[in-house]
């Protein structure tokens, strides 16, 4: 399986008490052009310290799979051989290429940016958990945490948690980007889904 990374954000999740730090992983597999994502084990546990380090955003990675474990709306879950990976180099074409193959992909079901909304309350009819958007008019601020707000589709969102590393703790302001946003599997404290920036790709 050969991959193109788009978000190397970082990413926590307590499971069955255990709390597993690291990073969320995602690219398209340039094979089947479907999005997966990269995780430790069948509950959806992000790839740790160190070897989440070892993947960047745009380079290609040769990976074995070793199982699909799709786990409610992040069908995109995939266990794969994680320390033989291989870098391959930069994705040719770069974010602007793997924007127009995303658009393509077909999920079988609808956005879930349809809507300003920064959380759901039930993700039960998603079939995915990553869109990849172009965004405009966005500013990245300081709140207690890093949170983001922009224009998609003539809607402005707010409120939204930056996990890329590259924007975390920083304000920025930009006219126009592409924005990876994920969803997560699982509620957060019974609150709901809480959409969050997991990758941020200003267009110049």
């Amino acid at each position: 399986m050969k991959v193109a990374i788009i978000t190397a954000s970082a990413m926590i999740k307590t499971i069955n008490d255990v709390k597993y730090s690291g990073k969320c992983i995602t690219g398209l597999d340039l094979g089947s052009n479907r999005i997966v994502r990269f995780v430790q084990n069948r509950q959806g546990a992000p790839i740790g310290n160190p070897f989440c380090n070892n993947f960047c955003p745009l380079n290609v990675y040769s990976v074995q799979l070793v199982e699909r474990c799709p786990l409610k709306c992040q069908t995109e879950n995939v266990m794969v051989d994680y320390r033989g990976a291989i870098c391959e180099g930069k994705y040719e074409g770069g974010i602007d290429a793997l924007y127009k193959r995303f658009q393509k992909i077909n999920y079988d079901d609808c956005s879930f940016m349809l809507d300003s909304r920064y959380k759901l309350m039930d993700v039960s009819q998603f079939k995915h958990s990553l869109e990849l958007i172009k965004a405009s008019d966005i500013h990245i601020q300081i709140d207690g945490k890093t949170i983001g707000s922009f224009m998609y589709r003539g809607k402005r969102f707010r409120f939204m948690r930056v996990t890329d590393p590259a924007y975390r703790g920083t304000e920025r302001n930009m006219n126009e980007a592409y924005l990876a946003i994920s969803l997560p599997s699982d509620d957060h404290e019974g609150q709901g889904y809480f959409k969050f920036i997991a990758a941020i790709y200003p267009i110049v």
